[in-house]
This record gives C-alpha cells, sequence and structure tokens, in this order.
C-alpha cells in the first residue's frame, strides 16, 4: 500500500518526516500463528459524502466493519457528535478483542481519520472497500504498518 498524501505546502519551520511505511521483515515467529506483533491500517480520507457527519451511519459502519474483518468486539461503540472550539464532527472509538478501531470525521472539510490496529492479522482492501462504500471518499491516503517493538528504521 502508499503511504500517506505528503502534506501541506512548505512552510518556514523545518518540515515533519514523512510516515514511514515499515519493511514486512518479521523479526520473529509468535506460536506460529503470525509473522507480527499487530498490524495497523491508517487511513486519511477526504471529499467524503455526509455520511461522516452521521452518528447512526458511523455506528453502523463500525458494526460491518468488524464483521468484515472478523473481529469481535469487548463492548458497544462510543460515537459522540463533537461541537466546540477545539473540533467539531463525529468521532468513534471501537474496542475490539485483539485492540481497536477509531473514527475522526471532519464536518467543516468533509475529510476523516480512520485507524484500524490489531494484534490479530486481516486484509486491509477490505476496510478500504468498506470505507469508499460508506464514505466515498474522492481522495484515500493509506499507510499499512506492521507492528513490531523494537523493529523500527533507522533514519
Amino acid at each position: 500500500m502508499a503511504t500517506l498524501a505528503q502534506g501541506a505546502a512548505a512552510s518556514p519551520r523545518k518540515a515533519s518526516p514523512l510516515p514511514v511505511e515499515v519493511d514486512d521483515v518479521p523479526s520473529k515467529p509468535l506460536g506460529g500463528r503470525r509473522q507480527h506483533w499487530g498490524y495497523h491500517l491508517i487511513l486519511d480520507i477526504s471529499g467524503c459524502n455526509h455520511a461522516i457527519d452521521d452518528p447512526a451511519k458511523v455506528k453502523a459502519f463500525l458494526a460491518e466493519l468488524v464483521a468484515a474483518l472478523k473481529m469481535k468486539t469487548l463492548a458497544p461503540p462510543v460515537v459522540v457528535r463533537v461541537k466546540g472550539e477545539d473540533g467539531r464532527g463525529v468521532t468513534a472509538v471501537q474496542l475490539i478483542t485483539t485492540s481497536s478501531i477509531t473514527f475522526h470525521g471532519d464536518d467543516d472539510r468533509w475529510c476523516a481519520y480512520i485507524d484500524v490496529f490489531s494484534c490479530k492479522p486481516f486484509a486491509p482492501k477490505t476496510a478500504l472497500d468498506l470505507v469508499r462504500t460508506y464514505f466515498q471518499p474522492k481522495h484515500v491516503g493509506k499507510l499499512w504498518l506492521f507492528r513490531d517493538a523494537g523493529r523500527w528504521p533507522e533514519r
């Protein structure tokens, strides 16, 4: 998968380093079940439809995503509309037995930020297809990471 979009235009301050996509180099077999400690899909989507601002649709998206990825929930999702000077839009968290799924929508710019993190392997394309179905983004920035503590590339 491709890395996230390179970001805003250059500013007078030193630019932040671009995200690094970690190579798929297993550090050790983990009981024969998986090659990595965790799998992390990060999505930045923009030009979305109004579903990103509908708590019921975000809740339905989370339920369908959990089922499509064959995950198990620990509790019902927390889905909240935020309206204040610190931010606005719908934000949600779904705890799963293998970690969490988060959603942060911005109803001012019609974009959303979605993270799926799990120690259970999953197909990132399944999640991406569902995101496209629900939110119909015009642009998708994506980053797929293999999480292994102590296995970060040198800069």
